[in-house]
């Protein structure tokens, strides 16, 4: 019997791009508009709230003039100014990306950020082509603690979960793909390093840098 060529999930932020900082520094990076030095802890306090949430606790806590509605349209366009201009690959992606191709292994990108920046950043980094498909779970309809977008990145690559690899840095979107019947590879990520014992643990294979996913990929 033929062997079936491999497909791979990506996730973006933290597995392929070095962007998970951003949703920790992005309140700084907008009080410092206003002149305002953020205290150390604000990531850690902003990282758990929805957007809303988090505009309307700076507005309170630093007395900000502009209206809820109007910090989280500062706070998006921080983030979207981020990915189109300074989000990097994390080392060894575009040599994992480069060998996927030369292979012919199918990919799809599965990611829970906006559909404008992934785009900015997958154009500024000449990698947009490298994927079958771009998913994005508001536009799926479901966050990664539902298989819906793997699967659906299942059906744009018309393979079934067990050829997939699916390669993430979080716990929940790991445990979610290998309960759905994917292969699973856990990635490193510096933001995440207190969890990575737990989710190395939870995957069927670990690296601590895309590269080095390769060979067991292409076995």
């Amino acid at each position: 019997m033929a062997r079936v060529t491999p497909g791979v999930i990506l996730d973006l932020d933290g597995t392929l791009l070095d962007s998970t900082r951003i949703w920790k520094t992005a309140g700084a990076r907008y009080l410092s508009g206003f002149g305002i030095a953020a205290p150390a802890d604000l990531g850690a306090v902003l990282f758990p709230m929805a957007m809303t949430e988090g505009a309307a606790y700076l507005k309170a806590r630093f007395d900000l003039p502009e209206s809820i509605p109007a910090v989280v349209r500062g706070i998006t366009r921080t983030v979207e100014g981020f990915y189109a201009e300074e989000a990097a690959l994390k080392p060894g992606a575009r040599f994992f990306l480069a060998a996927m191709g030369r292979a012919g292994v199918s990919m799809a990108l599965a990611t829970a950020s906006g559909r404008g920046p992934v785009t900015a950043a997958l154009t500024r980094l000449n990698i947009e082509d490298a994927f079958e498909a771009v998913l994005t779970c508001d536009e799926v309809g479901a966050g990664k603690a539902s298989p819906a977008i793997y699967q659906a990145a299942a059906a744009r690559l018309e393979r079934k979960p067990e050829a997939i690899w699916v390669f993430e840095d979080e716990l929940t979107a790991i445990r979610t793909a290998a309960a759905a019947g994917f292969r699973t590879c856990a990635v490193f990520d510096a933001e995440s390093a207190d969890r990575w014992p737990a989710l190395r643990a939870a995957a069927g294979a670990a690296v601590t840098r895309l590269d080095a996913a390769v060979p067991f990929v292409l076995d």
